[in-house]
């Protein structure tokens, strides 16, 4: 279940996850106990460090867990426009192992023309694979973009095939 938040929260628990199936991921929780921000890693970029975060949020505090993912809550508390909001709730209507395309996704949202749009929604997606994102593939069954990198967006495709 996705809550929409008017702001980020003051205080996030920054937690590694250091054995996912697709490598390290940082995972950010509210104090209220909802996730609200996954961050991969292995992507081959720089990518996010503990630095950036403690600078959207001076209050974070480090911890470590090892439990999967299907242990830690439920809840997921996201901050967003509306329309992203709107595309980040579809997405959890996709079925594990299927794709759909950008425009597929404008048209379920009511915004049939704004496939490009719906490409950056999912490129601001905090919390990629939880909300998961990789399942929205480009036209003629090409891949897309992902935010964490093709190769983690192909590696979740296959993890769920």
């Amino acid at each position: 279940m996705i809550t929409c938040s008017p702001q980020p929260p003051q205080t996030v628990f920054v937690c590694l996850w250091p054995e996912s199936p697709v490598g390290p991921v940082l995972l950010g929780l509210t104090a209220r106990g909802a996730l609200c921000r996954l961050s991969f890693l292995s992507d081959g970029k720089t990518g996010p460090s503990l630095k950036r975060w403690q600078k959207e949020w001076p209050a974070t505090i480090f911890t470590e867990r090892k439990e999967p993912l299907a242990r830690l809550p439920h809840k997921i508390e996201l901050v967003g426009t509306p329309f992203q909001l709107a595309v980040w709730q579809e997405l959890l209507n996709i079925p594990t192992g299927e794709t759909i395309t950008y425009g597929e996704m404008a048209r379920r949202i009511g915004k049939p023309k704004a496939a490009r749009a719906v490409g950056g929604a999912l490129g601001a997606n905090p919390v990629p694979w939880l909300v998961p994102c990789h399942r929205v593939i480009a036209a003629q069954g090409k891949i897309g973009g992902f935010s964490a990198g093709l190769q983690i967006k192909r590696a979740l495709l296959a993890s769920e095939a």
